[in-house]
């Protein structure tokens, strides 16, 4: 085999880890990090590059072939016996040991990422399927007890990839390795440690994220939870790779809420100390829109695609702007506008251009466009843009806006969040009560309306009835049977009555207050023939299909039942999902065994070839 110290040095920006495993930086890619594994296993040296480059294009940019690396003739390795028997080659080697540096057992991972588990027998060069009656511990065991002793922040992520990502930038990181490998029993090393969890962003990875942080709880001194990357499944790998540095890392930890455990106690004792209702101080409702929007609440606005939502919202955030009553109530109400006049609004669209479409529809109904901001669906930052996260919150801060609107909930929604689901969304959405109350502002969330005929009201809020439950004030919006007619219809209201339904119009874009009535949505919509223009046929059910998928992969089973909910048959269903897969639109296949997942996603015109 090649001296492995004559082979690192063809590489520029060696850092040895130890005497056998080093990060370089690769040639095949600008690479600033240092970001290709060079590990020597065995009579084998293995390469592996972060940013997907080939082992093979890599040799070639230093002159050399997989020939180089092996002394001719030579025995056949354990490593290439895996190799041929699963006809995939290995893209990395992670070895377990005790403590003190015994060594226990190693996983081995293939290119398709399958994982692998056993112990290598030096002396007779075989490998041995299983732990072979070693205990299953934590990766880098020795290293995470000297930086737990040197009082250093500890790292907890998802995968042995993750901790040698961390650990080329200097970090102190450790793992089990998925997410059903942890163990309660691991929480006893991380004791009186700075403990930062960095979970994969999907479903599992929030799961463990919750289980760790629990169990930690009364032994580390304190415990972070941080979302890095927000694509789909998207780890701490992969924000380093999307051009985060060190530093962004450590910013965004230092700006994260931490739970600190040694104060749980002392908080718990403090907050025996209630409230008498003698001493609480009584405050009078207060309301953005005097009787359909309540203040430092959120108010729910849903209604067909087509339907005007997007028209309401804008003038209803011009009317704030420029402090004039909106059209719902008209100038016959005489309240106060003054509450309002002049204060920012903040929207954020997933599905509206504001350089072509919402600064036009905001200016032609007369907004002060100097008190109304956002950010393009385009700018990177808009993925972060979710109820809980740190940047909302910061976004509010420093605008203090009045009103924030998102339009429509479902692009906000992080893909571990299944809307179907009891209580996910209720959960979900509860951060936004504690902005408006701490920032003094007010949310309107825009949803779209289930395609099922003959419902109306709360059935027809589409994916989940958490959405109408958190919501203090919903509106309905929809058409008439008069041509070019709609309504919007208060359906609900925490703090008082309902308001009459408003009839309006649309006139080059702007708003046009017609009447009041006291017909409801229930009422609208018997009147109109739904049965024929709301049937969810195999079209509708594309649409459907497309719309569920915009943000990322989802469960084929959650995609089923969301479409059950809407009304959508399970025979239009299926034909639909035919004809997106043979017009190459969306792509469906399985992860994982027993239990063995579908997954569904869209496929753009780049993954097309």
């Amino acid at each position: 085999m090649m001296d492995y110290q004559d082979f690192l040095r063809l590489f520029g920006g060696v850092k040895m880890r130890d005497s056998n495993r080093a990060m370089c930086q690769c040639p095949c890619h600008p690479d600033k990090k240092a970001s290709l594994s060079i590990d020597k296993i065995g009579n084998k040296i293995l390469l592996h590059c972060f940013a997907g480059c080939k082992s093979e294009d890599i040799l070639a940019a230093v002159g050399l072939t997989f020939s180089d690396l092996f002394d001719q003739p030579r025995e056949q390795s354990y490593i290439e016996k895996l190799e041929k028997h699963r006809g995939k080659h290995i893209a990395a080697i992670y070895k377990y040991t005790d403590e003190n540096g015994n060594y226990l057992y190693e996983k081995i991972r293939f290119q398709n990422k399958d994982m692998l588990i056993g112990v290598y027998v030096q002396e007779t060069e075989s490998f041995l399927y299983g732990l072979s009656g070693n205990h299953k511990t934590l990766f880098h065991l020795p290293q995470l007890c000297k930086a737990v002793s040197a009082g250093k922040k500890i790292f907890y992520v998802e995968g042995e990839k993750d901790v040698l990502t961390l650990e080329s930038l200097g970090l102190d990181a450790t793992t089990a390795g998925s997410a059903n490998d942890w163990n309660s029993s691991y929480a006893s090393y991380f004791k009186n440690a700075d403990v930062v969890i960095l979970p994969d962003y999907d479903e599992p990875g929030q799961a463990l994220a919750a289980r760790v942080s629990k169990d930690l709880e009364g032994l580390a001194k304190s415990v972070k939870i941080i979302n890095t990357s927000t694509i789909p499944k998207g780890d701490v790998s992969d924000y380093i790779q999307e051009g985060h540095t060190k530093e962004d890392l450590l910013r965004l930890i230092e700006n994260a809420e931490s739970k600190n455990q040694k104060n749980t106690k002392s908080s718990i004792d403090d907050s025996l100390e209630l409230t008498a209702m003698e001493n609480a101080e009584e405050k009078e409702l207060e309301w953005l829109i005097p009787h359909y929007i309540p203040k430092r609440s959120i108010t729910t606005m849903a209604g067909d695609g087509g339907s005007g939502k997007t028209s309401i919202w804008c003038e209803i955030a011009a009317s704030i702007s420029i402090g004039r009553p909106c059209f719902l109530i008209k100038e016959s109400i005489a309240e106060p506008t003054q509450q309002y006049h002049g204060q920012n609004v903040l929207f954020f669209s997933a599905e509206d251009s504001f350089e072509y479409t919402l600064k036009r529809r905001l200016r032609k109904n007369g907004a002060n466009l100097a008190n109304i901001f956002s950010i393009s669906i385009s700018d990177d930052r808009f993925q972060h843009i979710r109820f809980d996260s740190d940047f909302l919150e910061n976004l509010i801060a420093k605008y203090r806006p009045i009103l924030v609107i998102f339009d429509p909930l479902q692009a906000f929604v992080p893909p571990y969040v299944k809307m179907c689901d009891r209580n996910a969304m209720r959960t979900y959405m509860r951060p936004l009560i504690g902005l408006g109350e701490k920032y003094d502002c007010t949310f309107l969330i825009i949803v779209h309306s289930n395609k099922q005929s003959g419902l109306w009201s709360r059935k027809r809020i589409a994916d989940s009835a958490d959405i109408w439950d958190i919501s203090r004030s919903v509106l309905m919006v929809g058409e008439t049977k008069e041509r070019g007619i709609r309504y919007i219809s208060h359906e609900k209201c925490n703090y008082g009555v309902t308001g009459d339904t408003v009839l309006f119009s649309l006139d080059d874009e702007k708003i046009i207050f017609r009447e009041y009535t006291h017909k409801k949505d229930r009422e609208f919509i018997t009147e109109v023939d739904y049965s024929v223009r709301q049937a969810p046929l195999r079209e509708e059910a594309k649409e459907f299909i497309l719309d569920f998928l915009k943000n990322g992969q989802k469960e084929v089973s959650e995609m089923d039942e969301t479409a059950k909910a809407i009304g959508i048959k399970e025979k239009t269903l299926r034909r639909a999902k035919e004809d997106l897969k043979k017009d190459e639109r969306i792509k469906i296949f399985s992860q994982g065994f027993r239990p063995k997942k579908w997954y569904a996603v869209r496929i753009s015109p780049d993954d097309k070839g």
